[in-house]
Order: C-alpha cells, then structure tokens, then sequence
C-alpha cells in the first residue's frame, strides 16, 4: 500500500535550485553548481516588468515590447542533477529535523507528525514511527525552525496541518462510536469521550449493523460531517493555540466541550496549501488546483506572497509543465474531484496507524467508504487498498479483491507479492510459492508499506520492497 504513485510520472519542477545538492563532489559537479548557482541568482533578479538588458534569449515584440522566452529555466537545468523529488530531498537531509534542514524536509516532516494520530497509534513494531513524545518534540522544534526561516507556523497549523488533524479526531471518534455500540473492546477514556459527543450528535446506529464494526465505522464516518460534533471540532482549532492543535492537546472535559465555540469549517488558506504542495508534492498532478492557479499567477508577477523568496527558491517549476497540468485539467469531463489523489494518500496514513493498532476491518471500511464519492478512475486504486488491509483478519476476502483488481495503480511486483502473503494466509502456500516467484522477477518497484509473515506465518507490517520481500518469503517457505 503506497503513498505515492510510481515515479515514471512527470515531476512537478524540473530543476533543483536553492541550495544546491552536490550528488557527487568532483571538480566537474563543483562547476556545475558553482554555475547552476550563479544562474539562479540572475532569474530570481528578473524583474518581468524590466526584464535584464544583457539576456541573450529576451525576445522582441514590435519596436519597444521586451518578453521574456525563458531559456534561461532549460539552461539551468542543464547544470542540475535531475528533477525534483520531495521524498529524495528528505532522504538526502536524513536524521532528524535541525537548522542545517532544506524547508523541504521541514514541511514534509511537520506535515508528516502533525497528522499522526496519536489516540490511536500503538508503541512501534514495525520500525517506521517515533515515539509520540518525542514526535511532541521534534515537531515543536519543527514549527520554530520554520518560523525563524520566515514561514508563518501559526497559519500553516490552523490551515494545511490543521485538515489532516481534524479528520483524526473524526476517525477517532468513528473507531470509538463503533467500539461503544458493540461492546467488544475495552475504550480508553479519551477516545470514549469522543465517540460519546459524536453518538450524541448523530444519535445510536442502526439495528440491523449493530453488531458489525466496519459497519458502524463507516456510518459514523458519513455522518458526522456537518454535526454539532464537527462544528465543536472546528470551534478548537480556530480558538485553540497553534502549539495545542498541532499536538493534539484537545480538552477532553465536559465542562470545556460544553463551552467550546461551533464554527463552520475553515475556508482553505490557499497560500498556505499552496506552500506544503509546493514543497511536499512532487508531481503537479497531485497538486490541487488552486495551488497550481497560485503558482501560474504568483510566476506571472499577478500576486504576491508572503512566504520568503529562499524557502520557494528551493524548488524551481517548469512553467511549461505547470501550464500543461492546468490545460489538461481544463479539458477533463464529468467535474471529476482532482483533488482525490491528495485524499488517498491522507487515507492511507490514517489506514495505517488503524492497521498497527490491530484494527483491519476498519481500515478496510475506511477504503470502502470512500469509493462512495470518489471518481471511478479511483476505485481501483481504493479496492487494491481495501484488500491489502484485510489480509490479516479476512484473507479469502482480500485474495479475491486483488485477484479482481485489474485497474488498480500498484507495481506488478507489489500486487504479486500481495497475492503472495494472502494465499500464505489462507493455507495455500504451493500458490504462494508461485506468486513469490513472480513478484520476485517482476521489475523493480517503490517502497511501500506490505505485510511479511513472521516467524509463526502470521503477518506483520513492514515498510520495504516487495521483489526483496518476496525472496525472502520464498525461503521461509523453503523454496528459495
């Protein structure tokens, strides 16, 4: 289960600007970041209204109109390692967040832990959280290194961070409605203080799904928007402080519910989600499209921001990409939600903190209730997710979603090795074998989160490749 399509999509940016990362530090590679620098600081002074007069590629219009043909941007992409990859910059700063940080490695961490859940994360096994203290304080650390670089945190928490945290307590609440209404699992006090206001807010569930908590789950995620419970929600994080609604400090007292303020839900800080996407999303068409609007007009001179010249110049923009992006948008039929890709990848972090903490049955619900309202060239995508969750708790079920998933986006290997794990959860390892031999063969593939049997073949959640995952599975299973 990914959270970002293939890499063989077009980048958002072509070139890397700002500071400059050497990817080798040979004399030659100096020289091109000594030049590649240079240039950059000649297009950040450009002004479009009075453009340089000693540009070779200025064009002319008529006797006195100058414009500008933007050579310059392939020229210095001509001096750069490749195009710009969110996740690879992150990768390259490593460690944990400090001053010598990219803004982009900032962002996507801030974005990152803001939006884990801690009601319902559990203390790690597979190797791919912090602890919630010391996420608490990296992210704090967080937050102040950006406001000293000139970003607004207390805008960037209420508006972009502030979404992702919001739909945590929603799903907090829906796990605790539908834990309440069973009586099967024992509800911590926080989150049965939750699940109580949302209950009181949309009333006890339906008999007839009484006793199935996927079901319950969903129901109380479609209606709880709207509510007096949602409302109250949106009333904290417009009068709460910016530190107390990035770490979830939510006052789970009757007393201050009770006095809470109701507010409609945010209007979108464009400018802020602009900033995130601009620095976190690699691929335009993961962008909204107000961002990608923001960005055509902000490159046009036609709006102004307040986020600092050094935090954007560490990402340059291909215009003639940003532009095609927007076209193609233009041309789509059926007012189809663009904005949904974003949706699924906030789907699958919330997917994932339900399946360490043991509960697949409702991060399969999560995926199911989605397919609802998403677009249908989604719903592929959204049952090859719905399977992959319920491997552990319902294997035969999830064998045949794979199996019947033929537009799904996943890697041939990842598929292949998804097969694998569940016929290992349903007995069957001769089909397994066969599957793991496959996915082992298969072209190479991204990193994603997958199951992997343990000792006593059970599945466990890891993060990692599913070629090499495969070969290993083959030797647990003595046919390597």
């Amino acid at each position: 289960m990914r959270r970002m399509d293939s890499a063989s999509r077009v980048s958002g940016g072509s070139p890397e600007v700002g500071q400059i990362v050497l990817t080798n530090t040979g004399r030659s590679a100096r020289r091109k970041a000594l030049i590649a620098s240079a240039l950059l600081r000649y297009i950040q002074a450009c002004d479009p209204e009075d453009l340089h007069h000693d540009c070779p590629h200025v064009r002319l219009d008529g006797d006195a109109d100058r414009r500008c043909a933007q050579e310059c941007s392939a020229e210095l992409a001509s001096h750069l390692a490749g195009p710009f990859d969110a996740g690879e910059r992150s990768l390259q700063d490593g460690g944990m967040p400090s001053s010598n940080w990219q803004t982009v490695s900032l962002i996507g961490f801030a974005r990152r832990e803001s939006a884990r859940n801690p009601l319902i994360a559990v203390p790690d096994r597979a190797g791919f959280q912090l602890s919630a203290h010391k996420s608490q304080v990296l992210l704090t650390s967080c937050l102040a290194r950006l406001l000293d670089r000139g970003v607004d945190a207390e805008r960037l928490v209420r508006g972009p961070l502030a979404a992702a945290i919001r739909d945590g307590l929603i799903t907090t609440a829906a796990v605790a409605y539908s834990d309440l209404s069973t009586g099967d699992r024992e509800v911590p006090f926080k989150q049965r203080f939750l699940g109580e206001r949302l209950r009181s807010s949309i009333g006890d569930a339906p008999p007839v799904i009484k006793t199935d908590s996927g079901l319950l789950f969903s129901h109380a995620l479609r209606k709880a928007p709207g509510t007096e419970f949602a409302a109250k929600i949106d009333g904290w994080i417009a009068s709460a402080t910016p530190q107390a609604i990035a770490l979830w400090m939510f006052p789970y007292d009757v007393s201050q519910w009770d006095v809470l303020p109701e507010a409609d839900p945010p209007a979108s800080d464009i400018e802020m989600a602009w900033l995130v996407e601009r620095l976190s999303q690699t691929y335009f068409e993961d962008w909204t499209t107000d961002s990608l609007h923001f960005e055509l007009r902000w490159s046009q001179g036609t709006v102004e921001t307040s986020i600092p010249p050094h935090v954007l110049s560490e990402r340059f923009v291909d215009l003639d990409r940003l532009t095609a992006e927007i076209a193609r948008r233009a041309t789509l039929l059926n007012g189809e939600d663009l904005r949904y890709g974003l949706e699924i990848e906030g789907l699958v972090e919330r997917a994932v903190e339900l399946l360490i903490a043991d509960r697949s049955e409702l991060a399969a619900a999560l995926f199911e209730a989605a397919m609802v309202r998403a677009p249908a060239k989604h719903h592929g995508r959204l049952r090859s997710h719905r399977g992959f969750c319920l491997v552990p708790s319902s294997p035969k079920t999830a064998l045949d979603i794979i199996n019947s998933v033929v537009d799904g986006d996943d890697d041939q290997a990842i598929r292949l090795y998804n097969l694998a794990v569940a016929h290992v959860a349903c007995g069957d390892s001769a089909s397994a074998i066969d599957a793991a031999r496959k996915a082992a063969a298969a072209a190479d593939c991204t990193e994603a989160y997958l199951w992997h049997p343990d000792p006593q073949m059970m599945p466990r959640l890891v993060r990692g490749n599913a070629r090499e995952l495969a070969s290993e599975l083959l030797g647990a299973l003595g046919a390597s």
